[in-house]
């Protein structure tokens, strides 16, 4: 019985579940991980390096890939910088465009302090500047994994709680 019972908690601990996984392609290995269930909601924030303010790209995991579904600004310059279909409409005293669905099959992005990247989570922010030698590229992707090697990399990724909320 005892055997069985330690049969059944390998077979979950190794059993594969949906994640994001945060690698620094360019030669640092794993940054971060987190559990993604399908719907699971998240936010690239980033500094615009020609207009300026705050731009998050608001994603949620579908279908086991990202998907943008809305991109929103500090100011209105950056929100019409990515030319999007929809229109730009205020959200307080930010900036949204709406009605996106952009699958991503991969997001790499480059870790730089000066752009100020983080990628904003349930578990909170994690600075892709301070996670990753700043300059090398950022891979974001959906895959799955075992479900202890998620909880033990949740466990170590450096989430900080300055900002929990995707919004910003």
């Amino acid at each position: 019985m005892l055997a069985a019972a330690g049969a059944a908690v390998l077979v979950l601990a190794a059993w594969p579940i949906p994640a994001i996984v945060v690698e620094d392609i360019d030669g640092g290995g794993r940054v971060a991980a987190m559990a993604a269930p399908e719907g699971t909601i998240l936010a690239l924030r980033y500094r615009h390096s020609l207009h300026g303010g705050l731009v998050w790209e608001h994603l949620r995991v579908r279908d086991g890939a990202l998907v943008v579904e809305a991109v929103e600004a500090e100011r209105e310059a950056a929100a019409e910088y990515y030319r999007l279909a929809s229109p730009i409409r205020r959200n307080g005293a930010r900036f949204r465009v709406d009605g996106l669905a952009r699958r991503l099959p991969d997001l790499v992005v480059r870790a730089t302090r000066l752009g100020e990247r983080a990628l904003v989570a349930a578990p909170g922010v994690l600075t892709l500047g301070d996670a990753a030698r700043d300059g090398h590229r950022i891979a974001i992707t959906v895959r799955r994994w075992p479900r202890a090697l998620v909880c033990w990399a949740a466990r170590t990724t450096p989430w900080t709680r300055e900002d929990a909320a995707t919004g910003g």
